[in-house]
């Protein structure tokens, strides 16, 4: 009996532990300036340009996060599909908008960019990507 209690002792604190590891999302201003200095160094927009791409993400960032609402964010590929789809949907929008104030070359910089950022995961490291799904 007391090798049970003492095991689910380890077990118990094993999920603390655990639960404890996941560090506190980036905040907007975060994402924001992480987001636009990558892109000032791989589209290379002019002023204008990073104007109203920096508007078309704090939008993005701004209506995703009221669709995520208060909570932790879900693990990676837990999301619920209606939230996802939402997103998706001012993903492409916010795109649309970056679309028009971009030259066709700088624009496919833009999407390539975008693509390896997804790859990296928030907060990710250059070249990181981002833990496998379970």
């Amino acid at each position: 009996m007391k090798q049970f209690m003492v095991m689910a002792l380890f077990m118990m604190a094993g999920y603390v532990i655990q639960a404890q590891d996941r560090p506190a999302p980036p905040s907007m201003e975060d994402r924001m300036k992480r987001t636009m200095d990558i892109m000032q160094k791989e589209v290379q927009p002019s002023d204008k340009q990073a104007k109203d791409m920096e508007a078309a993400f704090k939008t993005f960032y701004t209506e995703a996060e009221k669709l995520r609402g208060d909570g932790p964010p879900p693990a990676p590929g837990q999301m619920d599909p209606k939230t996802r789809e939402a997103i998706d949907k001012l993903a492409k929008q916010r795109d649309e908008s970056i679309k028009q104030t971009l030259t066709a070359d700088q624009y496919k910089k833009y999407e390539t960019t975008v693509a390896n950022m997804r790859k990296r995961g928030p907060g990710g490291k250059p070249g990181e990507a981002p833990p496998p799904k379970q």
